[in-house]
């Protein structure tokens, strides 16, 4: 007769079960990386890796079914709901054996098929560990196949900011993938295969399909942060951010060629419903200004808000 679950436990490497009538006295809790081999006589502690947790960066509600909801961990993955939030499992157990590497457990975004609930595409990686990429999903999460190998960082400093990751709203079988350095990705097949379009060199934070004028797309390509949690992350943040350039980029042909609008670009963007105009965070998320003329000048916009901190 199969136990019931008595506890759960969490660790900075994993998820931890503990089985009703076992004696966690004899429990070794193990991280995710080195899970103990053991038994259930042995241990009534039962690994699941999820490399740590981390923060839930988004939550994505399918289109055609909206008790599916998925979300997704900065360095625990994707999860998914099929009582609209009420429950969650985790999917990335379900990666290849080759994909179970720590990079491929940070998500950075994650895109439903507005079609098909069982169907999307996630972008994943870390700055530690060799690239992860694309990969995706047509059972709901059961298997996964990677279908990009790039650098997407799903635990890096950016990680608050925008989506790297765009479906077109008017063809939803095209996709847009910004990468760190290795440049603008177009998919035409609703991920299957993936060709460069837009610059190399930059770090690519949020894109954005505009809503008013169908095929124009964002591409935001911030400065490098100034403000960083601790002075490890500051080191870190340095080194990722030494020799990317910066720019605000556009296109007017979904994605297939682009045009650099101004060197500064917000750090993520949003368009105001009924006039079109762009509304971005600037500065380590310390400026707001507006675009009245899609994207090429910007001026104040933080009227109304408190006062800008020191």
């Amino acid at each position: 007769m199969m136990k019931k679950i008595k506890a759960i436990g969490l660790s900075g490497a994993g998820v931890c079960l503990l089985l009703a009538g076992c004696n966690p006295k004899d429990a070794a809790l193990g991280g995710a990386r080195k899970a103990p081999a053991c038994t259930q006589a042995a241990s009534p502690w039962k690994v699941l890796p999820i490399y740590g947790g981390g923060y839930v960066q988004n939550v994505v509600i399918a289109p055609s079914d909206p008790d599916v909801w998925y979300c997704y961990v900065d360095v625990g993955g994707p999860y998914r709901s099929d009582d609209r939030g009420m429950s969650w499992r985790p999917l990335h157990q379900n990666y290849l054996p080759s994909q179970t590497a720590r990079s491929a457990a940070c998500a950075r975004s994650l895109s439903v098929d507005p079609r098909d609930a069982d169907s999307f595409v996630l972008v994943s990686g870390n700055q530690y560990d060799r690239p992860a990429g694309a990969f995706v999903s047509r059972d709901g999460g059961r298997t996964f196949r990677q279908t990009l190998f790039g650098r997407f960082y799903g635990n890096g400093p950016w990680r608050p900011a925008g989506l790297c990751l765009a479906r077109n709203p008017s063809n939803p079988d095209e996709l847009i993938a910004g990468e760190d350095m290795d440049g603008l990705f177009l998919s035409e097949d609703n991920g299957e295969t993936w060709r460069l379009t837009g610059p190399k060199g930059h770090w690519f934070t949020d894109i954005k399909y505009d809503r008013a004028a169908p095929g124009r797309v964002y591409a935001c390509a911030p400065a490098p942060l100034k403000r960083v949690m601790n002075s490890a992350s500051r080191r870190r943040a340095f080194r990722l951010d030494r020799g990317r350039k910066t720019g605000f980029y556009a296109s007017a042909d979904g994605g297939r060629t682009w045009t650099r609008l101004s060197d500064d670009a917000p750090a993520e963007l949003v368009q105001i419903e009924g006039n079109g105009d762009l509304v971005g965070v600037f500065s380590d998320y310390r400026e707001i200004r507006i675009s009245h003329d899609g994207g090429r000048t910007w001026s104040d916009f933080h009227q109304g808000l408190p006062k800008k901190a020191d």
